[in-house]
């Protein structure tokens, strides 16, 4: 059986309370308090010359200059290459404003309170690398993953938050991924010291009408997995492609929100987990990593868009553009009069590591969970991790036929920029790169080809 060195940490990035909190727009952003602590979460996995970190933080995205700071630290206090580290968000819809999503100012001095604590998280993993054993599982969340979008028998789109009566309801408007990709690590599956586990979900329970900062239904999955393996067992979660799926069920009007519902689906999954531990199967062969930078055009916003934005505009003064789900009108058509006229092109970037058996796809937004469906059936691994809001932030990434559909994701605004085309880029780009890392003949030569090209760009 193989050994790899593995390498832990987990640091504190909890800002002070009064940071303003990311997930949604409301009148007054300040946080009052913290209901868990924030916290960047990371393993470092090393065989032979190759290091690949994967850090996870408590956080709602990870923007782009949040990554490149990050990276660049790192580098330069330990033996890690930029393209080897992969930056990501669990996207908790109560963690600090590191991006304006609320309010236009003041998201870079809070990306400055969070960057150290991320740093050193990566560098304590780093220096703390040790021989382990690392295992692959594959569990299910049951009853905890709805697809979001719902199309009405009248034919009109709307999202399950607004909680439309039963028998209006035709049909949800795409599927769910309930597969929770597990990797371990330790002497044996029942005794890790490594939970990392991988699932589309958006952590959005707490939110619009929460003023606390915290973990969401991630927290409770933390919290069991320490429950049924120990305070050693670190357990980290690597989000999915959640663009359109949340734990809303349309069909049960007695479903609740708050800290009970999250403790209830963070729950399920860290048990889960567990079980799936029961069948894990031991990892072996190289680790490497690929990384590609596509561009994508921005979306174009149309004369009469532009028209309706500032008719809504006008007819809203003095309006309460707050929502406990969701975007106001007001806001989407602010941010559609700012984009008019864009023309540059937003850079993604698609990032690939191979560890034995086992693929993660790093995805730089909130993907369609169609695409990570897709990127799993074409891959050549026999577990795949496709972790969404990774290595910066696009926005939204819907399927061409949301577009058709119409409904909140697709709708332009600036987490709503890229064109259609943009998710079947970087799906393309994505399973173009297994393939070359999961060709034991050609994978290494290919995967330095890779990164040479990236460099002479």
């Amino acid at each position: 059986m193989e050994t790899y060195e593995i390498g832990l940490a987990c640091v504190e990035i909890t800002p002070p309370v009064g940071t303003p909190i990311a997930g949604n727009f409301r009148t007054d952003y300040a946080s009052r308090g913290v209901y868990a602590p924030l916290c960047s979460r990371t393993v470092v996995i090393r065989r032979d010359e190759t290091a690949l970190a994967i850090i996870t933080n408590d956080l709602l995205m990870v923007p782009d200059r949040l990554v490149r700071l990050v990276r660049q630290e790192i580098a330069s206090r330990c033996e890690l290459k930029p393209d080897c580290i992969m930056v990501s968000a669990t996207h908790t819809h109560s963690g600090p404003a590191v991006e304006a999503v609320a309010y236009e100012a003041g998201a870079e001095q809070i990306q400055d309170l969070v960057i150290p604590g991320i740093v050193e998280s990566c560098v304590q993993a780093f220096r703390s690398c040790k021989p382990a054993q690392l295992w692959a599982a594959a569990g299910r969340a049951e009853g905890v993953c709805f697809n979001r979008r719902l199309r009405l028998v009248d034919g009109r789109t709307v999202m399950n938050w607004t909680r439309p009566s039963v028998e209006t309801i035709d049909r949800p408007l795409g599927p769910v991924d309930t597969q929770i990709g597990v990797l371990a690590a330790g002497k044996t599956p029942d005794n890790p010291c490594l939970v990392l586990a991988n699932l589309a979900l958006h952590p959005a329970i707490l939110a619009g009408d929460n003023w606390l900062m915290g973990t969401d239904w991630p927290g409770y999955y933390y919290d069991s997995i320490a429950r049924v393996f120990g305070p050693g067992a670190q357990a980290i979660f690597a989000q999915g492609a959640e663009g359109n799926v949340n734990h809303i069920d349309a069909w049960d009007s007695q479903q609740g929100r708050g800290f009970k519902e999250a403790q209830r689906i963070g729950s399920v999954v860290g048990l889960s987990v567990a079980g799936s531990l029961r069948d894990a199967a031991a990892v072996s062969g190289p680790i490497m990593s690929s990384v590609r930078t596509l561009r994508a055009d921005p979306r174009k916003i149309s004369p009469e868009q532009l028209v309706r934005a500032k008719s809504i505009i006008d007819a809203a003064e003095g309006a309460d553009e707050g929502m406990v789900d969701g975007i106001s009108d007001l806001v989407f058509a602010r941010d559609q009069i700012k984009m008019a006229g864009r023309a540059d092109p937003f850079e993604m970037q698609v990032q690939v590591f191979r560890i034995g058996q086992v693929a993660v796809v790093a995805l730089p937004g909130e993907f369609f969970v169609e695409y990570a469906l897709e990127i799993k059936a074409q891959s050549p691994a026999e577990l795949t991790l496709v972790v969404g809001l990774a290595n910066g932030y696009v926005g939204y990434v819907p399927t061409p036929e949301a577009f058709e559909q119409g409904g909140y994701e697709p709708t332009s605004w600036r987490f709503g920029k890229l064109v259609p085309e943009a998710g079947n880029m970087c799906v393309k780009a994505a399973i173009e790169q297994l393939g070359l890392l999961f060709d034991d003949k050609t994978g290494r030569r290919g995967a330095e080809n890779e990164e040479n090209a990236e460099k002479g760009k």
